[in-house]
């Protein structure tokens, strides 16, 4: 199972609505683990408080000025994350790294973990 895969069967994964030249809005397909969604869903609290990168994430999402998005999609958008990252941490052995989760670009902005 890859990490997109994982995002799936927990139902987060986006699905835009289209039919001929009609475009509708993109929602969550729902579909999926119930229970896996539920468990990502409330990894994304502690997340936001204790974990920096995933609140700056946040902070980014929420507040740019083109395409801001309201909190509840920025939290879907970290749970999706937070999926990923724990499919790569299982299935690499490796353990998570913030200079990596951020694609290497907060390394001197990030204090070391405990």
């Amino acid at each position: 199972m890859t990490a997109r895969a994982l995002v799936k069967h927990a139902g987060l994964a986006p699905r835009e609505k289209l039919s001929g030249t009609f475009t509708g809005r993109a929602k969550l397909t729902g579909q999926g683990r119930p229970g896996l969604r539920l468990a990502a869903w409330r990894a994304v609290w502690g997340a936001q408080r204790a974990n920096p990168v995933y609140r700056a994430r946040y902070q980014h999402l929420t507040g740019r000025q083109i395409n801001k998005l309201k909190p509840t999609q920025a939290q879907t958008v970290i749970a999706a994350a937070i999926l990923r990252h724990l499919h790569a941490v299982i299935t690499t052995g490796q353990a998570w790294d913030p200079v990596i989760a951020t694609l290497g670009k907060h390394r001197q902005a990030l204090p070391a973990a405990a």
